[in-house]
């Protein structure tokens, strides 16, 4: 399955051969991203968009709905946008760290905005074990 690159988050090595403050670090173990696309239905027009989602720099192109993302554990960066007549990242969102833990699922939401120049809405829910029974949403 091709995940468009999405793989270890890299260590940046500072002096010492040790990660460089802030940077990303390879944990053991895989988890998954739970990943909600969606947007206001009478917004009917985003039907002929597809979502970009770009993990750590990686850009893939995802259609709206859900999808589970499977990676390896640590700590990742998330973009989501979409194109909109010139416009090449309406509804643009970030989520500067999204913790994915080995054996869990991470649930990241994002709604894209009722007026197109806005920014679209992005949420994270804390970490559960895979397979975990979710109520509400």
């Amino acid at each position: 399955m091709n995940q468009g690159g999405w793989g270890a988050p890299h260590a940046q090595q500072g002096s010492g051969g040790y990660a460089a403050p802030g940077a990303m670090v390879q944990q053991g173990g895989h988890g998954v991203v739970e990943l909600a696309l969606g947007f206001f239905p009478l917004l009917w027009m985003l039907y002929f968009c597809t979502p970009k989602v770009v993990i750590n720099g990686a850009m893939e192109r995802r259609p709206w709905g859900k999808h589970q993302i499977p990676l390896p554990a640590g700590v990742y960066q998330l973009s989501i946008s979409f194109q909109y007549g010139l416009m090449s990242n309406a509804g643009v969102a970030h989520l500067g760290q999204v913790q994915v833990m080995p054996g869990c699922a991470t649930q990241v939401t994002y709604r894209a905005p009722f007026f197109i120049f806005f920014s679209g809405s992005i949420w994270q829910v804390p970490p559960r074990p895979a397979g975990a029974v979710t109520f509400g949403r």
